[in-house]
This record gives structure tokens, C-alpha cells and sequence, in this order.
């Protein structure tokens, strides 16, 4: 029996179609998109005179498309059980009339102004219909077992469409949700941040006025307690900040040259003081191979390292702290072992979890989060390396950081490693600065420590008022908050750089002392034009270093 060409002609040219709208509908991200789609293939496939796509809306269908030779019912909704696709849906079947005025489950006065004689139903999805798509011809008798399995085939198709649509609309959603709950973690971040720092700028700036008054020995042991206290604070504020940007994934690193013996040093340095105050033992040891140019993240590396030895000071009270360094096989090792109260190794995994001690004991005995270990394993991972514990109980703990710094040349010009150390106050000439702070003790914090280096000081209250003062006054650098009233500290850096541009005058060394101490912050800072973004509490021994590296650069 040969085949009839023209049917083979008209199953390619259905198939042919039927691909045309699978491929679209692989592409719809939207109910309005599908829909489009349905009606233009199964109107071109049936022949009918109409075609809607309705969906289901709870206890209500909506006719979200048409293509008829009359208008039907597009954007119009129905109870589900008073319409013909509210059937289809809950049946779960398709339905075939050739007649609508005998047929009970017409509702005739619905269809009575319109063109519909006879019509076809089919349910998406019918296991669990969420939609139907019908087809509708002028007159009686019409629909034929062609068109019935045409539509059940464009139905198929669509199923899969909805569901995606569904589901990336879910997904949208949950994305929106998430970005907003970041959104409201990072603003909630950077207002706690601003707000403790504020007042502990301002707890910091009375203490170094007081260490430079005659003090009875009560006093100045008290003068030290309390700065001890304000650094425990800052640090715990810190380990939140960077705990909540690690774990969020915001956390870039930017590589450089650097010597390591020098990073390690410099870190070591910063815990000579607490490792003397509990008549610890320090012992330094950097091998030759780690005495080397590398390329990693300055900062980020003795971050770790801080941490590390912060552990090993707390829960060290007598003995020893052993810093060693060393190159090997699978790259730098630095380990910090300790002479303190140890661990059991089962506890080791759990102490880098976020906010755990080995025991609530140890919480009640030393204090802290629980944070610095957690963060000097992510750390460690973030810079491609590991972190790994080794502990007994009562005979000490050894911590090492393994991480994968490539070796590099070392560059051209090498600032000596000494320079600008933490004692270091002196300039090379007394300094212009106009200071710019909305807080009445933040300015004071400033004007005592600028003291120190004999600076002639200038304060003004708001970024308005700080560019009426540069535009008549001459300054060495500006000392600039961001977070103002009125015209905030970006602003003002924006129009102090754009007035120097149009006055063709030299650059003005703007460093940002502020409370804000998000990396968005510090990116911010550079793009409206600071040289340098310095976080409160203020330390005079990194703002004079950051006064110096500018005014040198501007000289």
C-alpha cells in the first residue's frame, strides 16, 4: 500500500510546527509567554476558529490569552466549578463537544453572546492540571480526533514549560528574598560598626590624651586595662565583620609582593606587649626558605596569623609561644604552638566552627566568640591553602597554616621594613589639616592626637562647611569622615577633587577616617577620591604612618 503524499506532507508539516513551539516555549520565562505561544501553534495546527490558554488561580480560572475570529474572554476569571476548563482541570480529562447547547456542562449564558458552537478542552499536566488550553470552532460538529490529539500534544509540551516558568519564578523570588535579607545583614553591619566605633573613637582619643599626663602607678595600670579592654573590643567587633564578609563570599584578595619573614615579623610584633604582660616566652624561628618574596595578600595573611597567636596568648598562662616558618613539599608552613591547656582532638573540628569552644568551661574561663579560628581556616581556604590543629589536654596546642604563595621577584624599589614603626611620630615638617567630623568627640580624638606631631589643626562640622574652609584655606591633607548630615564625606571629597581640577592646583591628600569599615566602604572611599580609608578607633601610630605616605606622595 503506498503512502498518501499528501498526509505525509501535512504529519512533516504538524511535526515541523509542533518542534517550532517545544523549541519557543523551551525559552518562556513567563504564564503571558507560554500562552502566546500555545495559542499561535494550536491555532495553526487545528484550524480552529479560536483558541485560549486559561490558567488555574486557586478556586478561580483566568483566561490569560486568546486568538479568535471574536473576542472570548481573554483576562477575565471564573469560579472553577462554573466553567467548561474548570471541568477539564478538576476531571482531569480532556473534553470534546460538538454541540454546546447540549451539553449540561455548558454554562450557556457565558457562551451564548459569543461565536463558540462546538469546542475542545484539554487539561496541562493531568495528574495536577494547573492550566487548560481550548479550541473553538463556529459551527457544529466540528472538532474531529485530529484536532483533539493535536491539542493534547501542544499540552505536553506546554506542562513542561509552566513548570519551568514556575519554578523560575519561585526561584526569582527566593533570589529577591535573599539579596534583600543581604542587603538588610550589610546595612545592619555597617550601622552596628559605625555605632560602636563612634563611641569607642572617642574612648580611645581620651585614653592616649590621658597617657600623656602624669599619671600615679594606679592610674596608669588602670590606663592600661582599659586600653586592653578597647582592643578586645575593637578585635570582637572585627572578627564579626570579617566572619560575616568571609562567609559571604566578600571577600577579594589582592595579591602583591611581599616579603613573608617581614609579614610574620611585623604580626609578631603586634603581641609582644600581651606575651609580656603574662611572662611568656616567645620564641621566633623562620627558616631561610621562608625568608622569601612571595605573592599573596599582605593583609590577609597576617590576619590569619593573628589569629592564631591571639589563640595561642589567651589560653597560654605559663611556658612558651613558638612561631616557626618553613617552606615545604606542599608549600609555606607557618605553625604557632603553645604551651597552654590543649585540647582533645575530637573537639578539633568543631573548634572552626563559628562561635564554638571546646567547652562551655573554656567560654566562661578565657571569653571570646568563637570566632578567630573559624576565621583563620577560611582565610587559609580563601588563599588556596589549610589550617590544621594538632593538641593534647594540659600539654599545648600547635596550629598550622599551609598556604600555596607563589614565589616572585622581589620589586624595584623596597621600603625599609622598619620605617614608620609604631613609636614613630615624627614628620618631616608641621602639617596643615583641616579636619572633618559631624561628632564634637570625634574632632577632639583628632586635635589630641595631631597634637602629638605639632599639626595646625582646622575642624569643620559637616562636608558643606569642610569645602568652603579648602577653597579659602591651604592644607597639607584632609582628615574627611563619610557618614554626615547634610553633605556627607564622599560628597565633599567629589567637590574638593573637582574644584582642584579646575583650579589646575596640586592634589590635596584626603584620607577617610571613618566608622565604616565594610569593603564597599573602603571601595567607595577610592572612587570618590581618597588617598586613604582609615577606620575608627583611630590609632596614631597608623594615622601618622598614613599622614606621612601621603604628604610624601604629594611633596
Amino acid at each position: 500500500m503506498e503512502a498518501n503524499p499528501s498526509n505525509t506532507t501535512t504529519s512533516i508539516d504538524t511535526l515541523a510546527v509542533l518542534i517550532d513551539a517545544v523549541e519557543q516555549l523551551a525559552g518562556a520565562t513567563t504564564p503571558a509567554d507560554v500562552g502566546r505561544i500555545l495559542r499561535v501553534a494550536a491555532r495553526e495546527l487545528t484550524g480552529a476558529d479560536g483558541i485560549t490558554v486559561v490558567m488555574r488561580e486557586g478556586p478561580k480560572v483566568r483566561y490569560i490569552d486568546e486568538d479568535a475570529i471574536a473576542p472570548l474572554w481573554k483576562g477575565q476569571a471564573f469560579p472553577i466549578d462554573e466553567c467548561i476548563s474548570g471541568w477539564a482541570m478538576m476531571n482531569r480529562q480532556s473534553v470534546s463537544i460538538s454541540d454546546i447547547h447540549a451539553d449540561p456542562r455548558i454554562p450557556i449564558a457565558l457562551y451564548e453572546p459569543t461565536f463558540v458552537r462546538s469546542m475542545i478542552m484539554v487539561p496541562v499536566r493531568p495528574d495536577d492540571p494547573i492550566a487548560a488550553l481550548g479550541a473553538y470552532w463556529a459551527k457544529a460538529d466540528t472538532p474531529t480526533p485530529k484536532a483533539l490529539a493535536v491539542l493534547e500534544m501542544i499540552a505536553r509540551a506546554a506542562r513542561v514549560a509552566l513548570e519551568n516558568v514556575r519554578l523560575q519564578a519561585s526561584l526569582n523570588e527566593a533570589l529577591t528574598l535573599a539579596q534583600a535579607a543581604s542587603r538588610a545583614k550589610s546595612e545592619f553591619l555597617a550601622n552596628m560598626s559605625h555605632e560602636i566605633r563612634t563611641p569607642l573613637n572617642g574612648m580611645v582619643g581620651a585614653m592616649e590624651g590621658l597617657s600623656r599626663t602624669v599619671l600615679s602607678g594606679d592610674q596608669a595600670a588602670l590606663l592600661d586595662l582599659l586600653r586592653e579592654s578597647g582592643d578586645d573590643l575593637e578585635h570582637a567587633l572585627g572578627d564579626i565583620l570579617d566572619f560575616a564578609r568571609l562567609e559571604e563570599g566578600d571577600s577579594p584578595l589582592e595579591p602583591a609582593p611581599l616579603r613573608l619573614g617581614d609579614v610574620i615579623r611585623d604580626t609578631v610584633r603586634l603581641f609582644e606587649r600581651r606575651i609580656q604582660t603574662k611572662r611568656l616566652r616567645l620564641n621566633l624561628r623562620i627558616a631561610t626558605t621562608a625568608e622569601v618574596w612571595v605573592m599573596g595578600d599582605r593583609a590577609r595573611v597576617r590576619q590569619a596569623l593573628s589569629h592564631l597567636l591571639a589563640n595561642a596568648v589567651k589560653f597560654t598562662d605559663l611556658g612558651e609561644i613558638t612561631i616557626s616558618a618553613m617552606a615545604t613539599a606542599e608549600g609555606i608552613q607557618i605553625a604557632v604552638s603553645d604551651t597552654g591547656c590543649g585540647f582533645d582532638m575530637a573537639d578539633s573540628e568543631r573548634l572552626f566552627g563559628r562561635f564554638e569552644q571546646a567547652d562551655a568551661s573554656i567560654t566562661r574561663a578565657f571569653g571570646g566568640a568563637g570566632l578567630g579560628l573559624a576565621i583563620g581556616r577560611r582565610l587559609a581556604l580563601l588563599m588556596g591553602g589549610r589550617l590544621e590543629a594538632c593538641s593534647q589536654p594540659g600539654e599545648g596546642s600547635t596550629f598550622t597554616l599551609t598556604l600555596d604563595l607563589p614565589a616572585c621577584a622581589a620589586p624595584e624599589k623596597v621600603e625599609d621594613a622598619g620605617a614608620g614603626h609604631d613609636g614613630d611620630s615624627a614628620m618631616d615638617r608641621p602639617l596643615r589639616i583641616l579636619v572633618v567630623d559631624d561628632h564634637p568627640t570625634n574632632r577632639k580624638v583628632a586635635e589630641l592626637i595631631l597634637a602629638q606631631i605639632g599639626a595646625e589643626v582646622t575642624s569643620a562640622e559637616g562636608g558643606a562647611e569642610a569645602c568652603q574652609m579648602f577653597a579659602t584655606g591651604k592644607f597639607d591633607a584632609v582628615l574627611m569622615d563619610v557618614q554626615m548630615p547634610g553633605m556627607d564625606g564622599l560628597t565633599a571629597t567629589r567637590l574638593i577633587r573637582e574644584l582642584e581640577t579646575a583650579r589646575r592646583q596640586a592634589r590635596t591628600p584626603i584620607l577617610m577616617l571613618t566608622a565604616s569599615a565594610l569593603p564597599e566602604h573602603v571601595e567607595a572611599s577610592r572612587a570618590a577620591g581618597a588617598d586613604q580609608h582609615l577606620t575608627k578607633p583611630i590609632q596614631p601610630a597608623s594615622l601618622f604612618a598614613a599622614l606621612r605616605e601621603a604628604t610624601a606622595k604629594a611633596a
